[in-house]
């Protein structure tokens, strides 16, 4: 599990421990696993030797309103990417209609959520980069000023 957390880590570059964790809850954030999403992420983050409470907050990007338009998109990127022409699905809130329409759309889903999901780590990646470059650069402005006007009086 240590290897694996460090291969996480290692894969995103000279990353800091916590991009590697926002990044990592992004990432199991928008999978499609619904039922199990919130334990997934608890499980893969004592793995892997991320944040709990960070991975668990962050699955719930994904939640009951973001998740119909997130799956919608995610299946009709899939559906293009591979050249399959899209279902028309009417949603029935079943068992039976969920076994029914996932076989015929688990390809074009799971291809389009693992794209959105890269994606998202991507973003997330360079988001945090951003931010903590920025802070640490008006942090070092800052205390420069402060040594400068120390210097004067």
């Amino acid at each position: 599990a240590a290897l694996a957390g460090n291969v996480l880590w290692l894969s995103f570059g000279l990353a800091s421990l916590e991009n590697s964790q926002f990044n990592f809850t992004i990432l199991i954030s928008v999978t499609s696993v619904l039922i199990l999403l919130m334990l997934l992420s608890a499980v893969s983050a004592i793995l892997f030797k991320v944040n709990l409470p960070l991975a668990v907050i962050l699955v719930w990007i994904t939640n009951p309103v973001t998740i119909p338009p997130y799956i919608f998109i995610a299946y009709k990127t899939g559906a293009w990417l591979l050249n399959v022409p899209p279902r028309a699905i009417h949603f029935e809130m079943s068992i039976h209609w969920i076994t029914a329409e996932l076989a015929g759309v688990w390809q074009p889903l799971l291809l389009g959520c693992t794209i959105y999901a890269v994606l998202s780590g991507i973003a997330g990646y360079l988001l945090i980069r951003g931010v903590w470059r920025l802070t640490a650069v008006l942090k070092w402005q800052s205390r420069k000023l402060k040594k400068s006007t120390n210097k004067n009086i």
